[in-house]
């Protein structure tokens, strides 16, 4: 006779745990639904507080809603217009849910607050690269760097940096960054073995 599988950490039949999940997915979506409710009742009364729009599209984002997340996000920062961080958590959240481009145009709009924020310009690197616009993510990547970003963020930006660059076939300004990346933290494997496959393209397209 076939004996039920339990979990080792918490004594759960493995074979409930997909209803489980869902319904613990289902809970957690109505106490956000709740939220979202009970935030709204603020608004009415607190119409022109940035902080509750901030916080009611953080919570639409977490029900999947992007449409309505970023126009509470863009409500939040007509009231607090100054607010670069606003802008920064909507470029987050859209990132999140695979919206690149319109994460890139949000932390545009963070920078236009907040130029010299090296952290800004690495997220629009990211979602630049995720849509493929490698030229583009690029030029992110060398305004986080001028701006010297500290440890560990530092030697992370460089191995991102280096894997653009090999995908625009810019081999040995790539395994410069890998080397940069590697100078600055030796025991980061993923720069070494990243490096490792641009030496090998490197090689191989010599012929």
């Amino acid at each position: 006779m076939k004996q039920a599988v339990f979990s080792r950490e918490k004594g759960v039949d493995n074979a409930h745990l997909p209803i489980l999940l869902k319904k613990r997915d289902e809970l957690k979506r109505r106490d956000l639904e709740e939220e979202l409710e009970a935030c709204n009742l603020e608004i009415e009364e607190k119409p022109n507080h940035a902080t509750l729009w901030k916080k009611k599209a953080d919570i639409l984002k977490d029900l999947n809603r992007p449409e309505e997340m970023t126009k509470a996000y863009e409500k939040a920062s007509s009231l607090d217009p100054e607010n670069y961080k606003i802008r920064t958590r909507e470029g987050d959240a859209l990132e999140q849910l695979g919206k690149h481009k319109e994460a890139v145009s949000a932390y545009d709009k963070a920078l236009e607050l907040k130029e010299k924020d090296y952290k800004i310009w690495w997220k629009k690197g990211k979602a630049l690269a995720n849509s493929k616009e490698y030229n583009r993510a690029k030029e992110a990547y060398d305004n986080a760097l001028v701006l010297k970003p500290p440890s560990p963020d530092n030697y992370i930006i460089c191995r991102e940096y280096g894997s653009i660059l090999d995908k625009l076939g810019l081999y040995q300004k790539s395994i410069a960054l890998y080397r940069e990346s590697l100078g600055l933290e030796p025991k980061y494997r993923a720069s070494s073995y990243e490096r490792r496959q641009v030496y090998k393209k490197m090689y191989s397209s010599r012929g």
